[in-house]
């Protein structure tokens, strides 16, 4: 006892972070809502969430081609999302209606057994945001991009480190011009790299 009262301690600074264990960090990952879990997945992905995106979008196309086709509780977001197919681009950025209309499985997890009206992209926002994704900024406008004749806010899921600095309008234009259709580009590339 007298030994650790008296112990010199000078100097010494306690970490700023109480220490990781591996419990601990699998008590995290269990305690993560399904949003959570899919930012922690795109941030602790090597390659930066493409691979992720391309992993969830096959998940997700799959769970909403069986609950279109067995007519289940959450049928209509399942075929809303099989009704945009084809125009689903593969990108490192999206609005959260976007990505509520991709993820059907995560809009039904928001909602569990309550009928689901629309699709929750404010509540999907709003836990990306909390779990550290940024949006992508816009350089010439504070309130996001213009496409499709409406100014949106674009969510980085992918490649952090490349879309940190603002980009332009008329760059924004022309990459959204250039990234390929989810089915022509992540179709053939199944559990590839970025």
């Amino acid at each position: 006892m007298h030994y650790l009262l008296t112990f010199d301690l000078h100097g010494w600074v306690p970490p700023s972070r109480a220490p990781l264990t591996q419990e601990k960090a699998a008590s995290y990952v269990d305690s993560l809502t399904p949003v959570e879990e899919f930012a922690y997945a795109c941030r602790s992905t090597e390659g930066g969430g493409l691979t992720v995106i391309r992993q969830a979008l096959d998940a997700n196309k799959a769970w909403a081609e069986t609950m279109a086709e067995i007519k289940g509780r959450h049928a209509d977001i399942a075929t809303e999302m099989l009704r945009a197919w084809n125009s689903i681009q593969l990108r490192p950025w999206y609005t959260a209606k976007e990505i509520a209309l991709m993820f059907p499985m995560i809009s039904a997890a928001l909602y569990g057994n309550r009928r689901i009206e629309h699709t929750p992209s404010g509540a999907i926002s709003k836990q990306l945001r909390n779990a550290g994704i940024f949006y992508l900024r816009n350089s010439d406008d504070p309130h996001g991009f213009l496409a499709h004749g409406r100014r949106e806010q674009y969510l980085v899921l992918a490649e952090f480190d490349k879309w940190r600095e603002p980009v332009s309008q008329a760059e924004f234009d022309r990459l959204i011009q250039a990234f390929p259709r989810y089915s022509d580009a992540g179709a053939s590339k199944k559990g590839g790299g970025s």
